[in-house]
């Protein structure tokens, strides 16, 4: 803009008071102009952000029937697992053929390697996840 405005200067289509207040005014819209784009910016990043949170909203939950809803003041009763099979990835089951029967007030500890189901078995107890059908 400096170039243009001084080259209509130079030809005399253009004052040195008219270029300076137009290139005032240029500068003035820059603020504006500016604080519009950034809105653009921050609105479409919102949006996308509401689309998410509907997408979640949207997705079936993953237990079917019961609730989540873990005593505070604990378990009482009896856990019993018949055949229990669980798996993340189809074809690959972290848990096969469970039986499982613990009584009130019976303390069981569950050991072995890492990665052969223990967390998985606890994670089943509050529901967090659901067993599957067996997996043979």
């Amino acid at each position: 803009m400096v170039w243009v405005g001084a080259h209509h200067v130079l030809s005399g289509v253009l004052t040195v008071g008219e270029i300076i207040v137009f290139t005032t005014y240029l500068a003035s819209l820059y603020g504006p102009i500016n604080t519009i784009s950034q809105t653009w910016g921050l609105i479409q990043g919102a949006k996308v952000g509401v689309q998410r949170v509907f997408e979640i909203l949207d997705v079936d939950r993953d237990i079917k029937e019961g609730s989540r809803e873990f005593p505070a003041a604990g378990a009482k009763g009896e856990i019993a697992w018949e055949g229990v099979a669980f798996h993340y990835v189809p074809n690959q089951p972290v848990l096969k053929k469970i039986d499982l029967h613990v009584r009130r007030g019976q303390k069981v500890a569950i050991v072995g390697p890492t990665g052969v189901g223990k967390s998985t078995m606890l994670g089943l107890l509050p529901r967090f996840y659901d067993p599957q059908a067996d997996v043979s």
